[in-house]
Parts: C-alpha cells; sequence; structure tokens
C-alpha cells in the first residue's frame, strides 16, 4: 500500500453508534485478535448511563502519577517501574508505513506491513514475522469522560483472557493515555488509549518478545503526532 493512507471513506454505521469528529469511525476493528466487539455496547450504555459530578474526578488508579522523561514511578503494588514515556527523547520514532486521520498520524515499524480494516479509522501491521501485530482504532463515546473512567470502560474481562493491569498513565505529544497489559488468546497485550473529543482512540500492540515489544511500543508511540481539535 502506499506509504500514507488517509480518512476519506464513509461508510454507513450500525445503529447506536455515532461518528466522532471529522469522520472518525465509532467501531472496533474487525480481526480475529482485539477487543470484543461487545465493548461497543458496553461504552455506549455506560455512559448513556454513566457518572454525574466532578468531571474531573476518575476512580483513584486511573489518573495516577504520568511518566518523567526518564522514566516512571512504581505502579501500585507493583515492584516493576512504569515505561518511560514514548516522548523522552533518547527514544527514536518508528520509520515505517504511516497512517493519516482526522486525529493524528502515527507510522509503523519498519518492514512491517500495513493494512487498511473493514471501516474507516480502522488500521493494521502486521510484522515480517506475521506474528506481531499493531492496531489502531476508534470508537465514538456519547458524553466527554475522565481519562480513569474511559480506561475502565475498556478494562472490562470480555475484551481480554482476565482482567488487565492498569498501569500509570504516559503522555505521548502532550497527551495523557491511559496504559492496559493482559493477554488475550494467550498473547500479550498492551493498549495505550485516550479520549480526544468524543471520539475514544485506541493503538494495541501484540508482540510476542518482550524487549522487541518494549522497542516496538515506544517507537510507535513516539512516532505519534496529534492534530488540533
Amino acid at each position: 500500500m502506499p506509504e500514507e493512507a488517509r480518512d476519506d471513506a464513509t461508510v454507513p454505521l450500525p445503529s447506536g453508534v455515532r461518528r466522532g469528529i471529522g469522520g472518525e469511525v465509532t467501531g472496533m476493528a474487525t480481526r480475529t485478535h482485539g477487543l470484543a466487539a461487545a465493548l461497543v455496547a458496553t461504552a455506549v450504555v455506560t455512559l448513556v448511563t454513566g457518572c454525574s459530578g466532578d468531571p474531573d474526578a476518575g476512580p483513584a488508579p486511573a489518573d495516577g502519577p504520568t511518566a518523567g522523561a526518564t522514566g516512571g514511578p512504581v505502579a501500585s503494588g507493583s515492584a516493576t517501574p512504569a515505561d518511560p514515556t514514548p516522548t523522552d527523547p533518547t527514544v527514536t520514532p518508528a520509520t515505517g508505513g504511516r497512517i493519516s486521520t482526522p486525529l493524528l498520524s502515527m507510522r509503523f515499524p519498519e518492514g512491517w506491513t500495513v493494512s487498511r480494516g473493514s471501516a474507516p479509522s480502522v488500521y493494521g501491521a502486521r510484522s515480517p514475522n506475521i506474528w506481531d501485530n499493531i492496531h489502531y482504532s476508534t470508537i465514538g463515546l456519547i458524553r466527554k469522560q475522565p481519562l480513569g473512567q474511559v480506561a475502565d470502560l475498556f478494562s472490562d474481562p470480555i475484551g481480554w483472557d482476565r482482567a488487565p493491569r492498569r498501569l500509570p498513565t504516559v503522555t505521548v505529544d502532550g497527551v495523557r493515555m491511559f496504559h492496559l497489559r493482559g493477554r488475550l488468546g494467550g498473547r500479550s497485550r498492551e493498549v495505550y488509549g485516550t479520549q480526544r473529543d468524543r471520539s475514544a482512540v485506541l493503538v494495541e500492540f501484540e508482540v510476542a518478545d518482550p524487549r522487541e515489544r518494549r522497542e516496538t511500543i515506544e517507537s510507535v508511540l513516539a512516532s505519534i503526532d496529534w492534530k488540533p481539535l
């Protein structure tokens, strides 16, 4: 495919799912591994019936310490330091295939095969060994929510082998993103996400080798350039 793919297609949307800003897709990627489609319904129902009160309030771990430029704090109950923020100047951004959506531009690792999903704003990339995958997708949300509550929507065990672990928030190009780590189909899976306007933005990584996983995640997130809302 061309080096850069743009989000200019429009498709009919199913009942109960909305289109975000700039035509941003409101559904999940259709693929073998990924968040279950039922999470779309969970997100919509939760946000329709969801919390009122302080819009900046959220579960205690949700908006916890943000990783600093030289590494983050230790997550509660963990002896493992948080991953360095992808904006660390020592992290080299990915230089492979580039996607451009109304919300961001982002690159995948060099040599990975990039493809577009069955709906706009859904992209995937597969490594040369075909076992490792990265997925980008968005989901339309009914209302603006604190980051912690958005993370809770995607922590539902229905999209994982079991409930994922919530790690400290990271900052990517000036935007705070939640970080979930767990397993799906027995494979390691990490999800970074945030809300832009009324769209949840998700970047999912399924990389088997721990060292390659860290390098892949850091380089891809370091390549993200958010577009003005």
